[in-house]
């Protein structure tokens, strides 16, 4: 059996590793950040696969084809809005 002693030191050690003592520099800042927008993106394709891709499954393969063509013209709307807006700013 250990001792309270041992378990002590051993407490002391775990909170002594657990404080922030730790100077991120630029390097270690930009893995974090890809680390989670990694997860972020892994999270979006998921949810994709688990929410929208059943219910596009039991469409028949013409009206697959034409609602992912309707999903892209948004896309390409959406594209050309952001580009007149950077138009507009430049402009001021």
């Amino acid at each position: 059996m250990v001792s309270r002693c041992v378990i002590g030191e051993i407490w002391k050690l775990w909170i002594g590793m657990t404080k922030l003592t730790y100077n991120l520099d630029l390097f270690d800042a930009s893995l974090i950040v890809s680390a989670l927008s990694c997860g972020l993106v892994t999270g979006f394709i998921l949810t994709y696969a688990i929410v929208v891709m059943p219910g596009l499954s039991k469409l028949t393969d013409r009206n697959f084809l034409r609602a992912f063509q309707v999903t892209d013209e948004k896309q390409d709307y959406i594209a050309a809005l952001m580009a007149v807006n950077e138009r507009l700013r430049s402009v001021e």
